[in-house]
Formats: structure tokens, sequence, C-alpha cells
């Protein structure tokens, strides 16, 4: 009879090749070894790992949860073997281990080994930021009837059975987790919630009368074979929470680093596999030396290095080269060939499946790694060069048919394109039907074009070599992406049909836990709560094509799936495992060990190429990059989902898309990053057009882009582009090709339809039926907006009806309207759809809306969770329109939801259904998309001072967007004539004409308030109601908020003073003495009394308080109000105003009237005594003060607006979020069924959230303002070009001053024909009072004047570009101003704009500032969003606010 250790390894590796079990079989010898009573399984023999490892092996407890031998590494490989002994030494010593490695799954591989070496099952634990003490240690569950119940976790599981626990992804876990196991890792101790103690069995044994003593907690022994091994990755350099100091020292630490290579996909290489493997090996080698050579030298800084390469990449790599080899071996290069030498397309789509980090990297750095696939001949390519143009895969393969093999396995046959080699792979398929690739060629809605036969071919090469994949839209050579397509979704669908995969799509948001990605609460009829898998797990376990969409947004999270990924295996609940181990049982059963489907295959996707995707990610999922349409193709597809006739139309729609695009990648343009005129939108545009031929296309394209929202230098950009490819406005085509704009009539309601007519020539131009609600939706009767005869027809908001019908019943599109507060966006929108009999539902956003809130309520009822639909699902379920308020002020993760439901009708609901498009094959629990759904987003329009989010960013192109204004002119006339009959119509035009000019004074950044018609409407409704009072006193009720800004007010009343209408006082003391006048009137009084004493003493400074707390009345403290002889407002006695920004208390007249005249010298006296100190503090003579006060006040309005932007972006990136698993706060419906169970941790509450693990630390913003001090400033300053610069400069210092100093840091500089680089105001030095910023514009002045003639522009920016970059910083800028007397020393655009775009990090760009010559328009027309043209003086602060805005966006 053979020993018992070779029994032992002979069961244990019955399926092993006979190399593995001859390895085992040198380290694994037989010996005695009796186990304590009760603590193990019967003896099996003895573990030796050298000379001194000897480890007892029993028989497990639950061998199904020990790792079977998929999991297992190489145990021939000598590194392997010297792991496994370091852990078997400190299995000896009973010492927990944590190893620390690169991301990859080679650590939890080496535990699993050294487990299924000594016979020990394991409990896993994947740790993501949900994880808490419940999930670690005890979870609270309702059996039937109401009774507690308490299921173990894995840490108790496996400290009772004498289990390893894993704790993979320790630095994903919030630091207050892991001290929990603090005691549990120092005392093998630790107190649980269902009463019962764990200690060390033998202290039990020790103890075991006490154990027994009533009044004691019931005691449980811990297994001795209890260990704890931890897996995490060094923080820093990845990303992650660092160790807590004490939980760190209850370990013994090695760091393990190796690739976890399967078997060979083939029997046998080729020549030419190995030969390409061996270049790879090269090459990873090459990249390795050369950074541990750049790290020991320290030539480069950490953040100059190329990042990791995966450990998963090389055998990648292998395995592609092995399924598909190439035609021809590859040699190693004789000679070295040029570091410029182009790498070819396949090299780099083949390296980018495995290293994506590369598609993140700057132009240094590619050209570093360009440099080493030259150096070890991989440049020349991989079978086809330009791959995506000629359709072709990896190595030049292209996929040829799939044929069903078994239920879960298919042939598919690939042929090399020029060898017609051909390759035949099994591969997992779905249990669909395989549709053939001859098939999909001929359906009407795909467009199979060589770019998307790459694509999927791609897909199913990396699917063979049976990885899960990451789909990202990118170029293979670092460019900036066009906005076309890259047809991600088409592609998916494409490679699901080709396999029969049914799609299970899990649409992600910011909000969900990593908890909820796996199984989710629910409750049965008898109250008992019991875990449901969610959609993720129910795909797993039937074999489908799991979806991840979304998945940048997730974070650290997303690795919390990597042995689902790595080794097809998940935790559940209660000690569920998921497994691929065909030992496990084929149903899901509760704390059991059950198998997955062998042919479940995940696909993630992303919108864009980002920080998300790290080493970690790309260990987990082969990356997939999708390039954008060709605009060939592009054009082919438009065509055919549109129709369109009119191809010149087209023509100008397509040329203008390629130079949008362009513009839209430069930063510097300022071109809103959501809106880049991609194909979803071209798409809209051309139905639209192949619709309605005569549609004004300039108008189209500037609703749909938003144009009407972006800054005004950026919006003349977009107008320049349309009229130079022939798209004008209609009614400027010019005489022989005039096309008058359309007028219509007011809307007619004709029984069942509802008819739009041209109100010149009575033509009818759109005839709708209304909805038949009472055949569709009887129950939506009372949901049909009524304005019960409240909406009045004017031209501009009756053209908006008819264009909302146009969108919403012809081309069934989702709509987005956008506008300022009272510009009538609900109101329009009630009446398109009381016109056209649409039953509405309407949800109204804040900033505590969440994802679940607007999906579904969660409820309790009988003692069971269950759901009510939310309105945004009714409206789904019954085709009704969901109107979506305030959609600006919701977190951008939320509005994220309605870009998959406009784009693809697809949601994923917190009940575990489904939203799907009505035609997709789904289960009978999903919820279709009613053919009648439509959803219309409302939302204010973006920047200060709305404050709201980004969503435009988030929502994608699913909508078709309208800016919402205010009415035109006779439009606004025309609707407040409607609703005030009674008032003198010549006084309506005029409210109408002075509030428009205010309008157009908010935009250019004189007021900070922009009025809108509801405003007026109600000014307008006073006045018909209450003829008799003065307009000035009815205006203060719309005026009354900016009485403490009187430039506000002097402008206000300049404005309506230049249409005829007088306001009278617009000044906090006129409005006093208004209202005293009134109250006397009416014998009211309306004033502060002080109480107590009020006598006068004698003038003095007062006390300043360090609190600035509001004081009022008294005579103790500086800047209080209502008070006396102290300096204040609203008092007395006192020789100093002084505001603090409190309430001001105004004390009586008669009060302030009796101050005696020694009294009043004295304060005279003290006024002009202060006034001098102040001169000769800021050292100006009266002279220069009063200079500065003058320039002062031609800036201030800018001033303001500029402090206000730069403030509002610094208000929303402190945004606070949902914190959730809080232990008080606001109840989180998402853990109902928690608290049910008397968890303590189901509450959420608003707080500023803390960086995402890994998030870089918030840096400031560098600013550089670049000033001309040339001498063509000076001797040609009588067009004002010298005031302009320095009021510019004054703006900008007295702006930088009303900021938050921690967000920006900022510097002026100047050059002149003598200097490059003059510091004026250096960096952290700003000018502290009047004194210090009439030097610095003395300075300016001064150079001017004395300078050499000559111009240092160009050195000037290039030099500030590169000093900005020498701190760290969140964003840079450098925005120069010149008098564009730049041809004189032969700098044209060319040398100019090189300057401004060396560094791609450096937003950078120059305002030219001279009086209207040919050479600034040249400049700005050859530099679009890089130099602008300012002739007046009040242009300058606009433009440079302008820029800012645009490039802060």
């Amino acid at each position: 009879m053979r020993p018992l250790g070779l029994r032992l390894l002979a069961r244990m590796t019955k399926t092993a090749p006979q190399r593995r079990l001859r390895a085992v079989h040198r380290h694994f010898h037989t010996g005695i070894s009796a186990p304590a009573p009760g603590q193990a399984g019967p003896n099996r023999g003895t573990l030796t790992l050298g000379p001194h490892v000897a480890i007892p092996v029993h028989e497990p407890d639950a061998p199904e949860r020990v790792p079977g031998e998929h999991l297992w590494l190489d145990t021939s490989d000598p590194v392997v073997l010297e792991h496994l002994e370091f852990l078997g030494k400190k299995w000896q010593l009973g010492q927990d281990v944590f190893l620390s490695a690169p991301p990859g799954p080679y650590t939890r591989r080496l535990c699993q080994t050294f487990a299924a070496l000594i016979q020990v099952p394991v409990e896993y634990v994947s740790l993501h930021r949900d994880i808490g003490e419940a999930e670690l240690l005890q979870q609270r569950s309702l059996d039937a009837g109401g009774s507690l119940r308490y299921d173990d976790g894995p840490v108790v599981r496996a400290m009772k059975h004498g289990r390893i626990l894993v704790l993979d992804g320790i630095e994903r876990a919030e630091r207050g987790v892991m001290p929990i196991l603090n005691n549990i890792l120092e005392n093998r101790e630790q107190n649980l919630a269902d009463g019962t103690q764990l200690v060390p069995a033998e202290r039990l044994a020790a103890r075991s009368a006490e154990a027994h003593a009533p009044g004691h907690a019931t005691f449980i022994p811990v297994h001795p074979n209890f260990r704890v091994f931890c897996l995490g990755l060094p923080v820093p350099p990845y990303r992650g929470h660092p160790l807590d100091p004490p939980f760190r020292s209850r370990f013994q630490a090695r760091w393990v680093e190796g690739a976890v290579y399967a078997s060979p996909p083939v029997q046998a290489e080729t020549p030419e596999a190995l030969s390409l493997t061996q270049r790879w090996q090269a090459w990873l080698a090459l990249f390795r030396s050369h950074a541990s050579a750049t790290e020991a030298s320290g030539l480069l800084p950490s953040t100059d290095l190329l990042p990791h390469v995966p450990e998963t990449a090389l055998p990648l790599l292998r395995d592609i080269a092995a399924l598909f080899p190439p035609p021809a071996q590859l040699a190693a290069p004789t000679k070295p060939l040029a570091a410029s030498t182009p790498v070819a397309e396949a090299t780099r789509a083949m390296l980018g499946a495995a290293y994506p980090l590369m598609l993140t990297l700057d132009a240094k750095k590619r050209s570093r790694l360009h440099e080493m696939l030259v150096r070890v001949g991989l440049a020349g390519g991989l079978g086809a060069d330009h791959l995506f143009d000629a359709g072709v895969g990896l190595n030049g393969y292209v996929f040829v048919s799939a044929a069903r093999a078994s239920p879960t396995e298919a042939r598919l046959t690939f042929e090399h394109a020029e060898t017609h080699h051909t390759v035949h792979v099994s591969a997992a398929c779905g249990t669909q039907p395989l549709v053939p690739l001859t098939e999909l060629a001929q359906r009407t809605d795909v467009l199979l074009t060589p770019r998307m036969r790459a694509l999927v071919t791609i897909m199913l090469q990396l699917h063979c070599a049976g990885r899960d994949m990451c789909l990202v839209p990118s170029t293979l050579d670092g460019s900036v992406p066009s906005q076309a397509s890259s047809s991600k979704s088409t592609a998916l669908q494409l490679f699901a049909s080709l396999l029969g995969y049914q799609v299970e799509t899990v649409w992600l948001w910011k909000d969900v836990s990593g908890t909820e990605l796996l199984m989710r609460r629910a409750t049965t009829p008898d109250g008992a709560t019991v875990w449901e898998p969610a959609p993720l797990v129910g795909a797993a376990l039937q074999g489908k094509l799991v979806h991840l969409a979304g998945v940048d947004v997730l974070g650290p999270t997303v690795e919390s799936l990597a042995r689902l990924t790595q080794d097809r295996e998940l935790e559940l609940w209660g000690g569920t495992r998921l497994t691929a181990d065909a030992r496990a049982l084929d149903t899901l059963r509760d704390g059991r060990v059950c198998r997955m489907a062998p042919n479940v295959r995940v696909i993630a996707s992303a919108p864009k190429v980002g920080d998300w995707l790290t080493e970690c990610v790309a260990s987990m999922l082969a990356t997939v990059c999708a390039p954008p349409m060709s605009d060939a193709e592009e054009r082919a597809i438009v065509e055919q989902c549109a129709g369109v006739r009119d191809r010149a139309q087209l023509d100008r729609l397509f040329a203008l898309a390629h130079e949008y695009r362009a513009q839209a990648s430069d930063p510097n343009v300022g071109l809103h990053k959501g809106r880049r005129l991609g194909t979803r939108q071209l798409i809209r545009l051309a139905r639209r057009l192949a619709h309605w031929p005569d549609e004004d296309l300039y108008a189209l394209v500037m609703r749909n882009q938003l144009c009407d929202f972006l800054p005004r230098t950026v919006r003349e950009v977009v107008h320049e582009m349309l009229v130079r490819h022939g798209i004008v406005p209609h009614g400027f085509e010019g005489a022989f090709q005039y096309v008058p704009p359309l007028t219509l009539a007011a809307p007619v309601v004709d029984g069942s339809t509802l008819r739009f007519v041209d109100a010149r020539g009575g033509r009818e131009r759109l005839a709708l039926p209304r909805y038949a609600w009472r055949e569709k939706d009887p129950q939506g009767a009372s949901l049909i907006p009524h304005a019960h005869g409240s909406f009045f027809h004017n031209a501009q908001q009756t053209s908006l009806l008819y264009s909302f019908a146009q969108d919403l019943e012809v081309l069934g599109e989702h709509l987005l309207l956008m506008g300022a507060q009272g510009t009538g966006k609900n109101k329009t929108i009630d009446q398109v759809l009381e016109l056209l009999d649409r039953p509405r539902e309407y949800i109204q956003m804040n900033r505590d809306s969440t994802v679940g809130e607007l999906l579904q309520r969660a409820y309790l009822e009988d003692g069971q969770l269950r759901y009510a639909d939310s309105p945004l699902v009714r409206a789904i379920q019954l085709g009704r329109v969901i109107v979506v308020d305030e959609v600006d002020k919701c977190s951008p993760s939320v509005a994220a939801v309605f870009k998959s439901l406009a784009e693809r009708s697809e949601l994923s609901l917190p009940d575990g259904r489904r939203v799907v498009p009505r035609d997709t094959p789904a289960d009978a629990s999903a919820i279709r998309v009613h053919p009648d759904f439509r959803l219309v987003l409302l939302a204010n329009r973006p920047g200060w001072p709305f404050l709201g989010n980004a969503f435009t960013e988030v929502i994608g192109e699913g909508f078709s967007s309208y800016a919402v204004s205010n009415p035109d002119v006779e439009s606004e006339v025309q609707l407040l004539g409607h609703l005030a009959p009674t008032v003198d119509a010549a006084l309506l035009r005029s409210l109408v004409l002075s509030f428009h000019d205010l309008r157009e004074a908010f935009d250019q950044g004189q007021l900070s308030h922009p009025y809108s018609l509801r405003e007026l409407i109600h000014i307008v409704r006073h006045l018909s109601r209450y003829p008799g009072e003065e307009l000035g006193d009815v205006m203060l009720n719309a005026l009354a908020f900016d009485l403490h800004k009187p430039e506000a007010l002097k402008l206000i009343a300049r404005t309506f003073a230049n249409h005829g209408l007088r306001l009278g006082g617009l000044t906090l003391e006129a409005v006093q003495a208004r209202l005293q006048t009134l109250a006397a009137k009416k014998d009211l009084r309306v004033e502060f009394r002080p109480t107590g004493d009020t006598s006068l003493d004698r003038p003095k400074r007062g006390k300043d308080d360090p609190n600035n707390d509001p004081h009022v009345g008294g005579n103790t403290w500086r800047g209080g109000t209502g008070g006396r002889d102290t300096a204040g407002l609203g008092g007395r006695g006192g020789y100093e105003r002084l505001y603090k920004g409190h309430k001001i208390h105004q004390i009586p007249d008669e009060l302030k009237r009796d101050v005696p005249e020694h009294i009043q010298a004295e304060a005279r006296e003290m006024a002009r005594k202060a006034l001098a100190e102040k001169l000769a503090e800021d050292r100006l003579d009266r002279d220069e003060a009063q200079f500065m006060q003058s320039i002062k006040a031609n800036v201030e309005p800018q001033v303001q607006n500029l402090a206000h932007v730069l403030n509002g972006l610094t208000a929303n990136e402190h945004e606070r979020r949902w914190m959730v698993r809080q232990q008080d706060g606001q109840l989180d419906e998402r853990r109902l069924t928690e608290g049910l169970v008397g968890e303590r941790a189901i509450f959420k509450r608003r707080s500023e959230a803390p960086p995402e693990v890994g998030a870089p630390q918030l840096k400031p913003k560098r600013i550089r303002i670049v000033l001309d001090a040339s001498a063509s400033m000076y001797h040609m300053q009588f067009d004002g070009r010298l005031s302009r610069e320095l009021e510019t400069c004054l703006m900008v210092m007295e702006a930088m001053e009303r900021v938050d100093p921690t967000r920006f840091e900022f510097d002026i500089v100047a050059h002149s024909g003598d200097e490059v680089v003059i510091p004026l105001v250096p960096l952290g030095t700003m000018p502290k009072g009047d004194g210090d910023r009439f030097r610095v514009l003395r300075n300016i002045v001064a150079y001017t004047q004395y300078c050499m003639s000559g111009d240092n522009t160009v050195e000037c920016v290039r030099q500030s570009i590169k000093d900005v970059r020498e701190r760290d910083a969140d964003d840079y800028f450098v925005i120069a101003l010149s008098d564009a007397n730049l041809g004189r020393y032969s700098i044209t655009p060319d040398t100019l704009g090189a300057a401004l775009k060396q560094d791609d990090k450096v937003k950078a760009a120059v305002i030219f500032i001279d009086k209207g010559g040919a050479e600034a328009s040249h400049m700005a027309q050859a530099l679009p969003g890089r130099a602008f043209v300012a002739q007046d003086t009040r242009e300058i602060p606009r433009v440079l606010s302008d820029i800012l805005t645009s490039l802060l966006r």
C-alpha cells in the first residue's frame, strides 16, 4: 500500500498534469500527527517545505471551501516555493501574514495554493468602502414571526471552524473598519452582537468552570488553525488608505510579485507565436530596467515616470500570440532603429489591450514608450498596419464564423487577412441562437463597416483568450479623440448576437455600494428578511453577458470584483459562494458553495479614459479601444438614420462638425465639454432637416449646442464658424437667397387635431393628432396640465411650442430646457402638453435627491419591504411625459441616470427589476419603455449666480436642447399687454426696453442678477392693480435686494432714465427717507430707537471686535450700527463711516440732527486727520487718491462679477454630499431592512465628502497675467490702450483680493523691449491697499515710458508657461495683454500660437487691446479661443472674465 501522503496527493491532484504531481511530491511526505480532540479532522499526512516546515494535514470540515486546482500557482516554480515556505513558517508560529504586491491575482492565488496544500478551507472578504462591522462579524436577520437571527460573517466563521481568513484589498477599506479586528489579531477574542464571546480554545479549556457559571456570556472556542492573510497594495505609490499602525504591527509582511500564467491555450505554440512572446518579454524587461534605473538615479520626478505595467499584461500577450500567431517569426533588431520610427497601429492595439494606461500618457511619456517598442523590434506592426481601416483584428486575423459545439461552448473560426491561415478556437457562448455574421451584415439597423468588423473581431479574440473586457472610446495614437461615436453599444450587441448571449446591462451610478452590486435585502410574506441576488449575480448564474455600463463612476469599488473577473468566484450572503469549481452545487442555496455558469462573460464600458483606469482595473479587464467613426462612416450612418435629401445642407453640417470638434478639443476655446456635436446630435439635426428642409439650420445648431450660455467671446467663435460654412440665420442670406424668419399665429385646437399656421401666408406648418388618453391612459386625465387662461400667445413662445411639438410628437425626442429664472420654461412645456392633451408627471430635484428616490420609494407594510414606483417609472410604464424640474440642483451622479434612459432606454431599479427598450428580450418582471414616454428636463442656466451642478457633462446627447430666454421686445410687450391691459402701452414698452438693457448688462458682467420676465410680470401686475403708486416705489419690490450695491443701483437708474423712466433716489438713505415720509403721512414710524443712554461724549475710534459680531446701539464697538461716538453706520456723533457687513439700524433723524456743534467740529477734524493718515499709510497724495478712486469706479462692476465667478466655482467644489452608513441623521431608505433587524448604521447625512481613495490632494489654480509694458503702449496711448491695461490690472488685483486665497495662486508680470519677464505682483504678495495697487500701476507706466523699443511677447509667454508649471497646481493659466504691434517684429499667428500651445496642461490666451486694428482681428481669427480683441475699456474685463470662466468650466 502507498504511504498516506502519496494517497492524499493522488486524491488532491488526480486531474493535475504529471509535472505538478512530481513537483508537489518532492515537498510532501507522510508523517504521524494526532489531532487534538474536537479541533481537527482525521489526520491525512504532513506537508513539508524544506527542512523547517512540517505542517500536519487533516481532513477539512468543508472540503468544498478548499481552493480548487484551477486556483493554484505552479508549485514547480522555485519562487512560488520560497513564498510557500514563508507562509509555512508563519503558520507554524501562529502568526498572521500581510502580503504586499502590485495589483493582480498573484497574492490571492498564493494563499489559495497554500490553503489547498494544507487542506484548510478559506473564507474571503473582498474589501470596499461599504464593508463594515456587520459584514465582517455578524449580520442580523429576521425569521418568520419576527424572531431575530444572527448570521455569522466570514471572520466569525473562520474563527469558529479554523479557516484561513483572506482580507483582500486592505487599502480599499475605510480607515475605521480594520481596527475592529485588532483584538482578534492580538488575542483571538471578540464579543459578538448575539451575546456570545469568542475566546481561544486553550483559555476556554482552562476556564471551563467559569464558562458555565450563571450570568456569564456564552463562550465559543476559537479554532487553533484560524489565521488571517491580508492582501494589499503599498500606499503610496498606489491609491488607497494607508495602514493603521496598530493594525499593521500585528502582521508579518512579505513583498510578493509575480504573474499568473494559465496553461497554454493551445497544445503547442508555434515558432511564430513564441517569437512574438519573446519580443514582448524583451519589451517588458527593457521597461522595468528603465524604470529601475530612472528611479535609482533620480533623473526624473516620480510624476514623469511611465505607469507600471500590470502583472497580467504578459500572460495576456502570450495567450493572444499563442491563439493567433503572426504570419512570420519576429527577430530581434540587428541594428538600432531611429527612436522616432513610428509604431504601427496593430502593435499599439495589442499592447493597449494589456496595458491600457498607455492611453493616458502625455506626449513625452508616449514618446518614451514608443522608443522602447522600437528598440525591441515591435514597431513594424503585427499583421495589418491600420487594422481599423482594413477591418482586421489583432495580429491580422478576421472573424469568419461561429458554430455551436455544446449548450455553453462554440467553435470560432478566424482567418489571417493576408496568408488566409485559419485558426479554430473553442470559446464560451450563450444559450440564444448564434446569429451568422452574414445575417448581421444584411440588417438595415447596423452598418458593418471595417472599423466595426475590427472592433468586434478584437472583442472575440480577447473572449477566446478567456478575458473579460472594458470598452473605452479612444484612439491609439494619443491624439484628442473626435466626438464622432465610437459605437461601443453597437459592438457589444453584435458580439452578443454572434455568440448567442443574452445581455444583462447593469447601469452604475456613483452612490451604488459594493454590496448592492451583488445582492440586496428583501422580505417574505411571513416577515422574514432574505437576501436576493442582484442582476449581476443572476446573470453569472444563468450564463449571460454582463454589461457594467458606466464603470468609471464606481471608483475603487470596482476593484472588489477582481475575484469575479480573475478567479470566477464571488462571496455572497451567509457564506454563500459562487465558483467555477466543478465540485460545487448546480443550484443556488444559502450558505453553500454553488456553481457559477461556465459561460458568463463580463464587459464593462465607460464614456472616457481617465483616472479611473488604474493598474488595478487593467489587471481585471482587458481593454478594447473603440476609435471614433471616420468621416465617411459617420456620414453613411447619419444618412441611413435620417434620410436627408438635401446633400448640400448635409455637406455644410459635416464641414461645420469637423471644425467644431477640432475647436472643442482645445480647452482654451471654451466650448462646452458636454456639447461637442457628436454623432447623436448630427443625426438629430439631420432628421429634423429631413422632415422640414426649410428649417433654420443656424438656429438649430445654436440651440442644440446651448450657445446662448457660452461666454460672449466663445459664442462669437461659434457664430464665425457657422457663417464660414455657409450656415446663416434666416433673414441674413442676402437679397437673392433671402428666407424670411418663421412667424406663427397662435396654435389652434381643431377637435382632435392641433394645428400651427404661418402668420404671414396662412399656410399650415404642422398638424398633429392630440393624444388619445381616453383609450391609452384614462387614469392620466387629471395629470393633463391646464393653464386656466394664464398663458398668452406671443411670437417667441409660440415658436417654442411649435418646436416642442415637432420634437415630442413627430421625432420622438426627449427635451432639455435651460434658461434663467422666470423665462417661462414650466409655462411653455405645460402649455404644449395641454395643447397635445398629454398626461404629465412631475418631479422636483434638489441637492438632497438620490438615485433611489428618483426611481422608487422604499417603505414597510405589514413587516414587508415594498417599493413604490416613482413618477418617473410610472411615466415609463404608461407612456406619459415626465417633467423633471431643477435638474441642475441635483448632483451629477444622480443626473447621470437620465443619460442611460434617454440614450439607451435602460435602467436598473432598486427592487431588482430592469427598464429595457420595448423590443429587447427580457424576463417577465422587466419594464418595457412605452413608445409614448417622453422625458423633459428643466434647468437653470449654467454658471454664476445660479451655482448649479455641471449636469450637462454627464447627461450625454440624448436630448433635444433648448436655451429658453426671455421673450424678444415685441413678444414681451404683447404678453404684458394681455396681462395688464389697463397699463399704458408706452409705459409697458419702456419697461420692456429697460429690462432688456438690464439683461444685456448682466451678460456683460455689469450686474449680478439676470432680471427676468417673471419679475417684470410682478411689477406690471402691481401697477395694474394699484395705478396710483409711483413707479420708483413699485420697482423697489424687485430692486430692494441690491440696495447694498450702490454701483448697481446707479446703473439701473441710468438704464431706466435712458427710456424716459425716472425712478428717483435708489439709495438706502433715499429709501429710508421715503419710508419715513410715508410713515408720517400714515402716522406710522419705522425707526430704531436706542434703549438706555443716548447722550454723546466725543468722537472716538472704538474697539475692534475680533469675532465681528453685530453690535446695535452703544458707543463701545467700532463698526456697529445705530450707535453713537464710534465709527459705524446709522448712528450719530462719530467721525468715520464703517461698514462690517451687518444689517444697518438707522436712528431717527431728530437724534441725528441733535448733535452739538463742538462735537461736529471735533468729528470733522478727526475725519480730516484720519483721511490724511489713510493717504499717508497708502503713501498717496490727494491727486493719486483721486486717480485711484476714478479708475476703481470704472471697473467696480466687473470686479464684482469676476470675484463672484471665481468664488462660485470654489463653492461648487465644496458641495456637500450624502455620507451613508451613519449612526445618526436622515433614514436611508436603502437600508430599511437593516433597520428592521436592529442595525445602527442605517442613516445618511450631508457632509463635505472626503476625497475618493487615492484622489489627488486639492491644489490651487495657478494664474499668471502677462502685461505689455513695451514702448508702443506709451507712445500710442492716445487710443486708450494704456488706460485699458491699467484698468484690467486693477480689476484683477481687486478681484483676487475678494476670493479664497487657498484656491488660487496668482501673480502679474510684464515684458518690455528690454526685459522678458518683469515681476509686478510676485506670487503670494497680493497688494494690500490702494497705495500698493497704485504703485503697481505707476510702475507699468514707468516701464512703458523709459524702455527701449522691441517686443518680447512670445518670449514672455513661453517663459511664463514654464514658470507656472514649476508649482504643482490643479489648473494652469497664462493670460497675456498685448497692443497687437507684433507684425513690426515679425511675430506671426503661427509663432504666437506655437508659444500659447507649447504645454497642453497650461491654458494660455492673449487679449489685444488696440483700437480696431486689422492686425488684432487677423490674429483673433487665426487663433480662435486663444486670441481676443477688446477695443473698449468696458470690454476688457468682460473678455478676461469670459476667458477665465470658459477655461475653468
